[in-house]
């Protein structure tokens, strides 16, 4: 079997090991995950965020990049 090296901050690490219960793998762990949203899910969702920044730049109401990075992380 293959596997690749994916990069995460520490504190997203940190994050996911506290899923990884019963010897199950980070990729058991990550599959389980991305199980419970379906991508088509996944991409209206970042389409809906794309289309409210947009109206935000339209209306001049900008928001700062760490306003933004907030939202992306569903703060």
């Amino acid at each position: 079997m293959r596997y690749r090296t994916v990069n995460v901050r520490p504190a997203t690490y940190e994050r996911l090991k506290m899923y990884q219960i019963g010897g199950r793998s980070f990729s058991d762990v990550l599959d389980s995950l991305m199980e419970t949203v379906e991508p088509d899910e996944f991409y209206k969702r970042a389409i809906r965020i794309h289309r409210r920044r947009m109206r935000e730049v339209e209306k001049g109401d900008w928001l700062p990049v760490a306003e933004l990075d907030k939202v992306d992380r569903g703060e």
